[in-house]
């Protein structure tokens, strides 16, 4: 049976090129032999100003947001603390889920940023109304994806990430998504 598998979709406060923008003039600048620089389609331009990051949990259990943390905690460059309170701490990310109806997103990251920089707290949210009946997988996979948009990917071509935006294969981040976290950090 065929199960809707909604995009998820990432709120961006700033206008960026989309990517499909940036491979065409990378594309035109190789076949004009252009000087392209280390481009980098898949790793945001900004990040938060230092690598502790408090995740703030406002969701349902039925999400396994703590494991993705624990997942994400392991990227080098990068320390996530896992609360339910994270008022000690300047760079937040508030995760929440709710029956926001059929919207045609599974899960979404709010983003917001001054400069090159994170502005806190970031949030994302897991709507139930989709999510609800996805496998363990498929929800890990909503929060690891999300998670990895609050420290600075963006979404890649390449098969093994969780940031393969469609793709559910895969619950935590992958040895590529840690590599691409380390180069930001």
């Amino acid at each position: 049976m065929y199960r809707h598998r909604p995009r998820h979709r990432l709120i961006r406060i700033k206008w960026r090129p989309s990517l499909g923008i940036v491979a065409l003039l990378l594309t035109w600048a190789a076949i004009l032999g252009l000087p392209t620089g280390a481009a980098r389609a898949d790793v945001y331009s900004f990040r938060w100003a230092t690598g502790t990051v408090c995740v703030e949990m406002h969701a349902s259990t039925h999400y396994p947001v703590k494991a993705a943390v624990h997942a994400w905690d392991a990227a080098p460059g990068v320390r996530l603390i896992y609360q339910h309170n994270c008022s000690a701490y300047k760079q937040i990310v508030r995760v929440y889920s709710g029956w926001y109806g059929k919207t045609g997103w599974a899960a979404q990251a709010g983003l917001r940023w001054s400069g090159d920089r994170f502005v806190s707290p970031l949030t994302i949210r897991l709507n139930n109304s989709y999510g609800w009946n996805y496998s363990w997988t498929s929800r890990a996979h909503l929060a690891s994806h999300e998670l990895g948009h609050t420290l600075g990917e963006d979404h890649t071509i390449y098969t093994r990430s969780v940031m393969r935006p469609g793709s559910y294969q895969y619950a935590y981040p992958q040895p590529y998504d840690y590599r691409q976290i380390g180069d930001l950090y």
